[in-house]
């Protein structure tokens, strides 16, 4: 496995370099991703913007959908309880918080707007949220 980060914080950077398998890219996501999505091989494409600005969100929207046309499967992570929150017209797997026994402080929950994925993938995504939010609520 490979993976390639994006992110603009030089200490997160550092926390990378030992993992061989992982290229950590110190820069804007949303201008470095773009040239790897044309690979022969599409791979699985994590977004999880900053939110600090408004349009964050339309530039996650778009990577999403330029790398689902290219044939990734795409997780695009965001915190329920935004004052500005995604409305994408994708599969979305949500955690409430509250119903897990969990705090999230400002935030109802967290949730991954899901895309290119066929559906045993989505079915086996939602049964693993299941047995995380048993695996939660008999803990408490």
């Amino acid at each position: 496995m490979q993976a390639e980060i994006w992110d603009i914080n030089p200490e997160l950077a550092a926390s990378w370099q030992d993992f061989s398998d992982a290229k950590f890219h110190c820069a804007d996501g949303f201008s470095g991703v773009p040239s790897i999505l044309d690979r022969s091989n599409p791979g699985l494409l994590l977004i999880d913007p900053p939110y600090l600005d408004a349009k964050d969100i339309a530039l996650a929207k778009d990577l999403l959908l330029k790398a689902e046309e290219a044939g990734w499967i795409v997780l695009w992570w965001y915190m329920s309880g935004l004052e500005i929150v995604p409305q994408v017209d994708f599969i979305k797997c949500e955690l409430e918080f509250c119903r897990a026994g969990m705090e999230g402080g400002k935030w109802k929950g967290a949730a991954v707007a899901l895309a290119g994925a066929d559906d045993r993938l989505v079915e086996f995504l939602r049964g693993q949220a299941e047995k995380l939010l048993i695996a939660l609520q008999n803990d408490l």
